[in-house]
């Protein structure tokens, strides 16, 4: 893969307004409940699969029971907390 490649999001509506995600770029949500971020973040697990693309995390935010379990449900290569 190429640097600035487009990836696909899952999400083509967002595909469309973003004009894609490029490889490289930092994708950040901000969202008050984790349910909103699995809105987005599970289309974009399903596609990268299709893609067969490895899929990174970083979390900046404090520690939580429910976050740490909801991650635990992301299958992905690499984690950094």
């Amino acid at each position: 893969m190429a640097a600035f490649e487009r990836v696909l999001s899952g999400i083509p509506e967002m595909d469309k307004a973003l004009d894609n995600i490029r490889l490289g770029d930092n994708v950040v949500f901000r969202v008050s409940d984790l349910s909103e971020f699995k809105l987005f973040v599970d289309p974009y697990i399903e596609q990268a699969k299709k893609d067969k693309r490895s899929i990174h995390f970083m979390r900046s935010t404090r520690s939580s029971i429910q976050h740490s379990f909801f991650l635990m449900c992301i299958p992905m290569q690499k984690m950094y907390m």
